[in-house]
């Protein structure tokens, strides 16, 4: 019945590589890297991009190939590129909420101002913007003052409540910032339905519209205004966060209704973006169809969380819309991640022996491979979690930045497509618990949950996976 729900395709799309994007003229810096840097007083230009993005590689011939700008960043800035599908932590952090973006920081990564898209003309006069501060030191003064002045007019919020508040306060606080957000989080959405704050059928409606107006995935443009011009591409990242949330929410109402949309854009994503020869999910692909639609180029890439939430929403929907194949699928690929990304018992990102590790990733896998032990009853699977959270919680420890500043980020931080790493690291820690009394570990959720709210006062309502983990004390 569910095979029948997604339409047939008489002829399949054909599909062909993205080719890495063309980095210009300008010498960056690689984030992934730490042997680009060089000491230096210059600020530091970040260039957030997506391969699969179609603007990114507008805005990379537009700006950086001219040689004129090339020069001007390489003298007043430290240029870095910032992949986004690498390292979403620091597009997280320096990103205004679009790809591409730029940001601009001090040397000790403070924020001096940043922007989505621009043009040749308008790079160019941000870079003699810098240029005045750089070359002009009283500037840089008068920028100090006015930044003090601003901050005496609208303090940026301080989240050093979280560490001594109750907590109720801060599940209290959470889910009313959850409630009144207007795009919460995939991980808020599960949390309000699991509240009996909301029943998710709105959304799982805005989400089947979605997929009849892309006809296949959902699209990067967005699910709340259909009728708008929307971004062609298909992520991965955006697919298996739904997908997770929708499978969730059936399987927590047990709705037959909510788990039939849910199979149905399991099958859409597996026909689009599932690479037998890989046995992973794709990072996704941008549309260049031709009337009849018959092609696209894809990104062969296979981030590790987000193939791990595509594990996760199978187990889920199996509860309650099992799938032809779509068990062979998911321990297929759950397989596959264990065997290539989990070195030492450490998760990376990507195939790539530079692939900055990353806590979400380390924690969706980890989540992954209890969900599949849960319903499929191999005990082999809660090992392998086991032995992944117990390392990935010593990365938790800051340690201070050394030659490369990225180093010194903490790991806790907020994601907007499944919510942050480290409540989702609790949610593993919480089920992994041999019974109620485990104190220590309680003691380390609370701790983790309460420094990622800590860090992130003004986005609250991008912490669903911290306040289910703190809502599911003494429920697990």
């Amino acid at each position: 019945m569910v095979l029948c729900a997604c339409e047939a395709r008489t002829e399949p799309k054909k599909r062909e590589a993205i080719s890495p994007a063309d980095r210009g003229s300008v010498s960056w810096l690689d984030s992934e890297d730490s042997s680009t840097w060089t000491e230096s007083d210059r600020p530091f230009l970040l260039f957030l991009h997506a391969e699969r993005s179609p603007w990114s590689r507008l805005m990379i011939q537009d700006v950086f190939t001219d040689q004129e700008v090339a020069r001007e960043i390489g003298r007043i800035t430290r240029p870095v590129w910032i992949d986004a599908d690498l390292r979403p932590d620091l597009v997280d952090r320096f990103g205004l909420g679009s790809i591409p973006g730029l940001g601009v920081l001090t040397r000790d990564l403070t924020w001096i101002t940043g922007s989505g898209f621009m043009g040749r003309e308008d790079v160019v006069d941000l870079l003699r913007r810098i240029r005045i501060l750089h070359d002009i030191p009283e500037r840089r003064t008068d920028l100090e003052r006015a930044r003090a002045r601003l901050l005496r007019r609208r303090p940026i919020p301080s989240g050093a409540w979280a560490r001594t508040a109750t907590r109720s306060d801060i599940l209290s606080r959470l889910s009313g910032a959850v409630d009144a957000a207007d795009h919460p989080s995939i991980e808020a959405r599960l949390w309000s339905v699991e509240r009996g704050a909301s029943d998710g059928g709105a959304w799982a409606e805005a989400i089947r519209k979605g997929m009849d107006a892309a006809d296949g995935p959902i699209v990067d443009g967005g699910l709340d205004d259909l009728a708008a011009e929307r971004d062609p591409t298909v992520s991965l990242a955006r697919n298996a966060g739904i997908l997770y949330g929708l499978a969730g929410i059936a399987a927590n109402r047990q709705s037959e209704e909510l788990a039939s949309v849910a199979a149905q854009l399991y099958l859409r994503v597996t026909e689009r973006l599932y690479d037998e020869a890989s046995g992973l999910f794709l990072a996704g692909d941008v549309s260049t169809a031709d009337s009849s639609g018959t092609a696209y180029k894809v990104d062969l890439r296979t981030p590790t969380a987000e193939n791990a939430l595509m594990v996760s929403a199978i187990c889920l929907l199996e509860t309650v819309r099992p799938i032809e194949d779509s068990r062979v699928v998911g321990l297929g690929v759950l397989d596959r991640l264990i065997a290539i990304r989990l070195v030492d018992d450490t998760v990376v990102r990507v195939d790539s022996i530079r692939s900055a590790p990353q806590i979400a990733d380390a924690a969706h896998l980890a989540r992954a491979c209890i969900d599949a032990a849960a319903a499929f009853g191999d005990d082999r699977y809660r090992q392998t979690a086991r032995s992944i959270i117990d390392r990935a919680t010593e990365s938790l420890v800051r340690t201070e930045a050394g030659v490369n500043p990225w180093e010194g980020f903490h790991p806790i931080g907020a994601d907007n497509l499944y919510g942050s790493g480290v409540g989702v690291m609790g949610q593993v820690l919480l089920r992994l618990r041999v019974d109620d009394s485990d104190e220590s570990t309680e003691a380390l959720v609370d701790q983790v949950c309460r420094e990622a709210v800590a860090r992130e006062p003004e986005r609250l309502a991008r912490l669903g996976a911290v306040g289910r983990s703190l809502d599911s004390f003494g429920r697990e």
